[in-house]
């Protein structure tokens, strides 16, 4: 009878009630700690492997691209000391020069050859430093103007083969043609990637 009392009683229903809930915190609150704790280390150890996974294929690509941009490079500037070789006073008059030509035919032929070897190489420029592009660059201005510079002392009846003559005494006053600095240069500047 005293534990029927005892139940029925409000009292003691509700001291029974919160020590229920008691017990149930007891439990429930470490549980929850030690759930969260765990849920945070798995989430930072999986950011720790996704970012592990992201530097791996970040490092693949670098190899990727390190071993397809420095032959595209080393074309380039090989490219370019062609190009510098090509337009080179010496050079561009043995390859355009024909019997014949008038002074204005043969200064016609090299400021094209000039301006067409540039042209086809334009898209060098892409993988050569932007200093490496400005020599080359200033190189064919250069060998233009030593051409302009020709043409200008030549009469009206001059030669093809008076003017090449005037242009190659340009180019002993100055020594070398254009060409060859630039290409040294180049060639310096090459050597940082081998």
């Amino acid at each position: 009878m005293f534990k029927i009392a005892f139940r029925k009683n409000p009292k003691f229903m509700i001291m029974d009630w919160l020590n229920s809930i008691t017990h149930i915190l007891m439990l429930a609150i470490p549980a929850g700690i030690f759930s969260w704790t765990a849920l945070a280390m798995w989430k930072k150890y999986l950011e720790y492997i996704q970012k592990k996974h992201e530097v791996s294929q970040l490092e693949r690509g670098k190899n990727t691209n390190a071993k397809t941009i420095l032959p595209l490079k080393m074309q380039s500037y090989e490219r370019i000391v062609l190009f510098l070789e090509r337009i080179a006073p010496e050079n561009l008059i043995i390859r355009v020069h024909e019997p014949g030509m008038s002074a204005k035919q043969l200064h016609r032929k090299l400021v094209d050859g000039i301006q067409q070897e540039y042209e086809h190489n334009l898209s060098q420029q892409v993988y050569v430093s932007i200093k490496g592009w400005e020599v080359a660059r200033t190189a064919k201005e250069d060998t233009l103007h030593i051409v302009n510079l020709g043409i200008n002392k030549m009469n009206e009846k001059a030669t093809g083969l008076e003017l090449s003559q005037e242009i190659f005494q340009t180019l002993s006053k100055l020594g070398q043609s254009p060409s060859k600095p630039a290409i040294d240069a180049i060639k310096r500047e090459l050597k940082q990637y081998i």
